[in-house]
Parts: structure tokens; C-alpha cells; sequence
């Protein structure tokens, strides 16, 4: 059923009479009808221009202007809409009627997607929906368990890479630390059998040294105990020349003495023998 919208105009006074005041319903398709109508009749191009939205040009009849209610028309809840007939019949003609500002209602709707359901469904269709409940339930229950034993399996395979990294560097570090370690000891016993070779060595030139030092020590100690045992036991004598004469004791015949007339003083030497 059509639902056309006639909209008379005084094209003298202005003056507007509509049909209705509710131009549609919202998504409504199989809509009438604008017809506009000046009396008298203005010949022209005429526009219907809607607020925020631009304007459309409107098919022209015998008598007034008719246009198919859109439902782009119909997309908020009013609209405000006035009427211009230009001459010649391009939009930036010269105007030869502009209409007032008229306002339309346009009613909503209930829309949705789902369709009620019997109000006293079959006890085989409560059954066959819960069937599916269950079974839409199982199939999230293997999936999820399906889902926790991969990532088991995941963890399981991680942790065993990670104690062969770790057993991997502990025999590593064991073998290393070995080899250190016997490195370390090997060297401590050259250094060690070094040690005592040359401490043996230095021990043995010092008695070597000290024998020695002590055999002349002990000479130069016999020597001087042989002088001053000379000194002590030694006589002296001045001839009818007026010479010095020194008389030892035969033991210690390797002891000298010689009077330097020069300086006045005894000169005594050891003569080893």
C-alpha cells in the first residue's frame, strides 16, 4: 500500500498544507510519494532540499512535482525539508519559488535478528538442545584438554633440554676443574723438586764454602798462635857489631823476624810451609 505525502502551496502566499506530518517509518521499503503542488503552477526545475543532507531534483508532472520517498529519507527521527523551483532547469538557475521550511516526523522501529521460540517447545526439542548443549561441551572439554596436554608435552620437553644443558656444563666444568687441578699439581711438584734440587745445591757450595773458610780461619789462627808464641819465646842478642840477632825456638822455625833499621820497628812473617 502506498503511502504518498501531498503537500499543497499557495505559490502566492506561501501558505502549506500537508497530508500528514509523518513522512515514513524507519527502514521502511515500498514507500510513497512526495507530490508537490504550487497553485498556481510554477514551471520549472524543481529541488527538494533536506537539512544536512543536500538536495534531489524532482520529477516534474502535468500539474506538480512528484518524488519517491527514499529510505535515506527515512535514516533519523525528523527531518526538515523546503522546496526550490529555478528557471532554467539547472540547480543555479534563477529562482522563481522557494517554499518555507516544513518539518516531518519519522517513526522508529523494533528491529532484531532472533526469532522467538514456541512458547511450549516439545519435550524432543528441550532433549535434542540439551543433547547439543552436551555435546557443544564435550567438544570444548577435548579441545581444552587436547590444548593442556601439547603444552605438558611443551613444558615437559623444555625442562629435559634444560637439565641436559645444565648435566652438559656440570661434566664440563668437572672435567675442566680436573685438568686445572692436575695442571695446578703437576706444577707444584716441579716447582717443588726445583726447590729442594737447588736448596740441596746451595746447601751443599755453603758447607763447601764454610769447610773452606774454616781451614783458613783455623790456618790463620795456628799462624798467629805460632807468632805470638814466637814472640813470646824468642830472644834477642847484640853482637860486638851492634847487629840484632833473634833467636826462635826450633818449633817455630816458620815464624820470621827482621828488624827494619829504616823505621826502627820488628817486622815479624809466617812462612808456610
Amino acid at each position: 500500500m502506498r503511502k504518498d505525502i501531498q503537500i499543497n502551496v499557495n505559490s502566492e502566499t506561501n501558505q502549506i498544507v500537508a497530508s500528514n506530518d509523518t513522512l515514513g517509518i524507519t527502514s521502511e521499503n515500498l514507500q510513497g510519494k512526495i507530490i508537490f503542488k504550487p497553485q498556481p503552477f510554477v514551471d520549472g526545475a524543481c529541488r527538494l532540499y533536506i537539512e544536512g543532507k543536500g538536495s534531489i531534483l524532482m520529477d516534474k508532472q502535468e500539474d506538480c512535482y512528484t518524488l519517491d520517498i527514499l529510505s535515506s529519507l527515512l535514516e533519523d527521527s525528523s527531518i526538515d525539508i523546503c522546496f526550490k523551483i529555478t528557471e532554467p532547469e539547472n540547480e543555479k538557475g534563477i529562482p522563481k519559488f522557494v517554499s518555507k521550511i516544513m518539518h516531518f516526523r519519522i517513526l522508529d522501529t523494533i528491529e532484531s535478528d532472533e526469532e522467538i521460540p514456541d512458547q511450549y517447545p516439545s519435550w524432543i526439542d528441550v532433549f535434542d538442545s540439551k543433547i547439543a548443549e552436551i555435546n557443544a561441551l564435550e567438544q570444548s572439554v577435548e579441545e581444552a584438554e587436547q590444548d593442556r596436554y601439547e603444552a605438558e608435552v611443551e613444558r615437559n620437553k623444555k625442562v629435559d633440554d634444560a637439565v641436559a644443558n645444565i648435566k652438559d656444563l656440570t661434566d664440563e666444568y668437572n672435567q675442566n676443574a680436573i685438568e686445572k687441578t692436575n695442571d695446578f699439581n703437576a706444577n707444584s711438584t716441579n716447582k717443588t723438586n726445583d726447590f729442594n734440587e737447588n736448596a740441596t745445591e746451595k746447601t751443599n757450595n755453603f758447607n763447601n764454602n764454610a769447610d773452606e773458610r774454616k781451614e783458613e780461619i783455623e790456618t790463620i789462627a795456628d799462624g798467629v798462635k805460632d807468632m805470638a808464641t814466637a814472640i813470646q819465646f824468642a830472644t834477642f842478642e847484640v853482637n860486638n857489631d851492634m847487629d840484632l840477632i833473634i833467636n826462635t825456638a826450633e818449633k817455630l822455625a816458620n815464624t820470621s823476624f827482621d828488624f827494619n833499621e829504616n823505621t826502627g820497628e820488628l817486622e815479624v812473617e809466617i812462612i808456610n810451609g
